[in-house]
């Protein structure tokens, strides 16, 4: 039985390891996407680029993948949480504040609503308790 325990418990270890891998491949496919915002856009107001569809675009994919990432991290037992808050919270929180304007846009009731990238606000909300 004892056996059987550390076996499942090496399993385990290895499965958080292999989806941790794969959520930073993933996270790293959005690297220019979370570039363009924190360079280009953080100077820019959204009225500015609100109607310029690469800016949207890469502002789209940094939402989109954040709030992936956060209804990933709501599931403790598949990733360690303060791996990716400890070494994505810089960007995180930066990436939240620089698209405030275009989230919120996106969450009145005639767009998407206001579910819609609700996980990127809970990601944006554990950075700041941290």
């Amino acid at each position: 039985l004892k056996t059987m325990m550390l076996q499942l418990q090496a399993a385990r270890r290895a499965s958080i390891a292999q989806n941790t891998l794969s959520l930073i491949t993933f996270l790293q496919g959005v690297h220019e996407s979370r570039r363009v915002v924190r360079t280009e856009l953080q100077t820019e107001p959204y009225e500015l680029w609100k109607d310029d569809s690469d800016k949207k675009a890469h502002a789209s994919k940094v939402c989109s993948s954040y709030d992936i990432l956060g209804i990933l991290l709501q599931q403790e037992e598949l990733f360690p949480k303060n791996l990716f808050l400890d070494n994505w919270g810089t960007s995180i929180k930066n990436c939240y504040e620089i698209l405030e304007g275009f989230i919120e846009d996106m969450q009145k009731p005639d767009n998407s609503g206001p579910e819609y990238w609700k996980n990127f606000r809970w990601l944006y909300d554990q950075v700041k308790e941290k």
